[in-house]
């Protein structure tokens, strides 16, 4: 492979691992949106284990909904599947979700870490690669047309008229 091709590839390299690390930082996002929405269930949650609980719960746009502690709450169980379950039982489900959610969240977390460390090794890479294969061939006359400056041609107008360019 010529220095010229392992240059291409190893930006080709760079481009997709920084595409990836980005759709890993969106999901990062979206893991801490989803446990931030369980925090709030889990408080609500053990307001409805207190045996005297009673009040109203704030589903959003300024509506509340009233809840004693004899109510069961809807739970997604998986699949867009739902049951009735006791709040006490519906908040070990949300436990149970925030740990898996931690552990993505480790997990996506260190796939990142390790995309930026070779980001930046491929990076390293390429640059002392470019360093040794800088241009030592003389300007050819693709490149010199380039570089040359550009006249300006007048134009005329409809007839012989001069124009706001002349």
């Amino acid at each position: 492979m010529t220095d010229r091709d392992e240059l291409q590839q190893l930006a080709r390299q760079v481009d997709r691992d920084r595409s990836r690390l980005e759709e890993i930082q969106h999901q990062i996002e979206r893991v801490n949106s989803i446990q931030s929405e369980h925090i709030g269930t889990q408080d609500v949650l053990e307001a409805l284990e207190n045996p005297n609980a009673s009040g109203h719960v704030p589903v959003g746009a300024g509506i509340l909904i009233p809840f004693s502690t004899e109510d069961r709450v809807l739970v997604d169980l998986g699949s867009g599947l739902y049951g009735e379950r006791a709040p006490n039982q519906a908040k070990e489900i949300i436990s149970q979700r925030q740990g898996e959610l931690i552990e993505l969240l480790e997990k996506l977390q260190t796939e990142g870490q390790l995309l930026s460390d070779r980001i930046e090794k491929t990076t390293e890479t390429f640059t002392q690669l470019a360093q040794v294969e800088e241009p030592t061939e003389p300007p050819t006359p693709e490149t010199q047309k380039d570089t040359q400056p550009t006249t300006k041609k007048r134009r005329k107008g409809f007839g012989s008229e001069l124009t706001l360019d002349d």
